[in-house]
């Protein structure tokens, strides 16, 4: 969809006139309220973003308005919700108040360092838009494909958000400036942890946090195939991603790249060890995922998943040659051959003692 920035209309508003978004999609789900006060999104836009950064630079040199804040009228009050500018907002809320500046500083302490008669302008540019779909374009450009990119989860959470609002992955994908197959797979990463939070009830703080590594994670086919999730191609709007059986798994991936509370059961410290981890959950006879629930040690893990993929080698290099020997159509063997054949007996009836596993069988039926 196309946005006449022409037809934007720009305005002069003060400080009291304009509103922080609660609908910001840099914001987690629980900050996402309507009934947060405007301080309230101040103290957590200051714990999160460093809005005194802004602050600091306006009461040194001035407030510049070659960048006008953006905003779309508020449906309730005689006011403006700023749509694209937040810190800006805040360190401009901040400066002009004493008291939000005292509240700012109980959780950093360098508020209070900022000068008390900064001296601001009465009002201050900003452009006001239709409805905040008419800005897709600006803050997909400026913040996923720009030079202000925003944190992974909150460009996934933004797609996301637009498919919610009824755009389609390619529709969002020529809007944000990035590849079809990229916006559908921040848009499948993004929808996993929501289904593990509103369907499988799994915690994906953690996962949230660090979402780039997820999405490395979900880039590799064999950690997909783990927890059934599809492929970008195959990704579908209408679905959860994943199916329902995909819970317990979905739950211990995230544990082994994330960890439970203080980090147990975490088995990943560095994001090249994901191919690895890969290679484990792919295991069909499932001891290497053993191992690494035992030793919590991806390389010990891969150890033992060298070990038994040597084994199988070697066992079916063993029955193509005998299989080769009965072909050959020998009438009569000496003795020394007699001996060697008798050797393979007695160590093929001893393999065969062993515990019959997953690996056992894929040995005796060929796989």
């Amino acid at each position: 969809m196309a946005t006449n920035a022409g037809s934007w209309t720009p305005r002069r508003l003060t400080i009291d006139q304009m509103l922080l978004d609660y609908q910001n999609p840099r914001f987690p789900v629980e900050y996402q309220r309507p009934e947060l006060s405007q301080d309230e999104l101040c103290l957590f836009i200051d714990k999160r973003y460093d809005p005194l950064q802004i602050a600091r630079s306006i009461a040194r040199h001035g407030y510049f308005e070659s960048e006008p804040l953006i905003a779309i009228q508020d449906e309730t009050k005689d006011a403006y919700v700023i749509v694209e500018g937040n810190r800006r907002l805040t360190a401009l809320k901040a400066l002009s108040s004493s008291s939000l500046r005292e509240k700012l500083a109980t959780q950093t302490k360098a508020w209070r360092s900022l000068p008390s008669d900064v001296s601001l302008p009465d009002d201050f540019p900003v452009i006001v838009v239709k409805d905040r779909f008419s800005i897709v374009p600006l803050l997909g450009f400026r913040h996923i494909s720009g030079i202000e990119p925003w944190e992974p989860f909150a460009q996934a959470r933004f797609i996301a958000s637009l498919v919610d609002q009824g755009s389609s992955l390619e529709e969002i994908a020529g809007l944000v400036g990035r590849g079809l197959t990229e916006v559908r797979s921040m848009y499948r990463d993004h929808e996993i942890l929501r289904q593990a939070t509103e369907q499988f009830e799994i915690d994906t703080t953690r996962a949230e946090e660090s979402f780039g590594v997820f999405s490395a994670a979900m880039g590799r086919t064999k950690i997909r195939n783990y927890i059934k999730a599809p492929d970008p191609r195959d990704v579908d709007t209408e679905y959860w991603p994943l199916p329902e059986e995909s819970a317990p798994k979905l739950d211990r991936l995230l544990t082994y790249v994330f960890g439970k509370e203080e980090g147990e059961g975490r088995v990943i410290h560095d994001s090249r060890q994901l191919q690895g981890l890969g290679d484990i959950l792919a295991d069909p006879s499932g001891e290497a995922e053993s191992i690494l629930d035992e030793t919590k040690d991806v390389d010990l893990a891969l150890q033992g998943l060298r070990g038994n993929q040597q084994f199988l080698g070697y066992i079916r290099s063993a029955e193509r040659a005998i299989n080769s020997a009965v072909g050959v159509g020998a009438t009569s063997i000496d003795d020394v051959t007699r001996q060697r054949l008798i050797a393979i007996r007695n160590a093929s009836e001893s393999l065969l003692e062993l515990p019959c596993s997953d690996l056992a069988e894929g040995v005796a039926d060929g796989t």
